[in-house]
């Protein structure tokens, strides 16, 4: 299953519910294109990366809006969108399997 593009980071966020495994879970749900799981994953890894680097265990809408401020800085537009709307399907498969926030207190 590609653990994400090979994680690293002492494999992102060891101590919250958004460990490399949670996340995996979901890409394994995903039914689409090779290529377009690629980009999900590279987006969700980069979410991860920000999550680590932020001490964010539980994000709010909030810390998505300043996440998505964050991207701006160095990415095309067109990559921001396509990493937030990475994000919010996510966020919508742990609400529809009953994941988030729950198993994140």
């Amino acid at each position: 299953m590609n653990k994400i593009m090979k994680a690293s980071r002492s494999d992102i966020v060891k101590n919250s519910c958004f460990s490399i495994e949670f996340f995996s879970h979901w890409i394994a749900f995903i039914d689409d294109k090779p290529k377009t799981i690629e980009t999900y994953k590279r987006a969700i890894k980069q979410f991860m990366y920000y999550l680590s680097d932020n001490n964010i265990n539980q994000p709010t809408k909030a810390d998505i809006l300043v996440y998505r401020e964050y991207l701006s800085i160095n990415h095309k537009p067109t990559t921001v969108q396509s990493y937030i709307m990475t994000v919010k399907q996510f966020f919508k498969w742990t609400d529809q399997e009953g994941l988030y926030p729950k198993y994140c207190r």
